[in-house]
This record gives C-alpha cells, sequence and structure tokens, in this order.
C-alpha cells in the first residue's frame, strides 16, 4: 500500500538503496544536506550527535514505530535501532522503493510512507 495524500509534502524523499535494506548498516541513511535541513533543527544538534528516540507513525498501515536518529559520519544521519524489523521487514521495502518522511508538527513524530513500490 502506497501513500496517494497529495496534501502532504514530504520533505524527505529517498530512493532506498541495497544497504538500506540488506541489514548491512541496519538502518536507513539520510544525507547531511537534508538531514541537518529538515531533520537536526527539530531535535538539536547536539541530541542528534549523541542519538535521539524518534516517533514515525506509518502514514500506509496507521501503525506507530520508534527509531534513534544520530550522525553516522561526515556524510550522513541515520535512523536506526529497528529500522530493519519495523519498517524493512514488515513492508516488504526493497531496493528502488521511493520512501518519503514529513515532519508533523502537531503530533511530534514523522509520518512515514512508501511513495512507490518499485
Amino acid at each position: 500500500m502506497a501513500c496517494n495524500d497529495v496534501n502532504i509534502n514530504w520533505e524527505i524523499k529517498k530512493v532506498l538503496t541495497e544497504s538500506d535494506v540488506l541489514g548491512v548498516t541496519c538502518r536507513l541513511l539520510v544525507g547531511k544536506k537534508c538531514a541537518e535541513a529538515f531533520v537536526v533543527p527539530i531535535f538539536g544538534r547536539d541530541d542528534v550527535e549523541n542519538g535521539v528516540n524518534v516517533k514515525i507513525r506509518d502514514y500506509d498501515t496507521h501503525s506507530v514505530h520508534y527509531l534513534v536518529f544520530k550522525k553516522c559520519s561526515s556524510r550522513s544521519y541515520g535512523f536506526g535501532r529497528n529500522w530493519m524489523k519495523e519498517f524493512v521487514s514488515r513492508r516488504g521495502l526493497k531496493g528502488g522503493d521511493m520512501i518519503g518522511l514529513h515532519w508533523d508538527q502537531n503530533n511530534q513524530q514523522f509520518n512515514f510512507s512508501v511513495i512507490e513500490a518499485n
């Protein structure tokens, strides 16, 4: 099932890579530019450096999950801890799928959706 709500502005859109879904890194990597524009300002640089718990609502299935967002390297950030179980395995995600994330200020959570399945 993919989200078809055209009213949501998915600030983060990503075509999943093999490394996002194969368990090597066990996290959803987000590029530095995107993370620093849309995620770091929400939680603060210091919290992100140490890892911050993030509530994520699967917009398609209406389920709520918790991941940890943290800086992984000088060029990337990632949503980890339970990414493989709660999203990849549960949703059957694979390389080439496009996902979206949107910060819901009212509920203090990210909304997640599979925008386009491969």
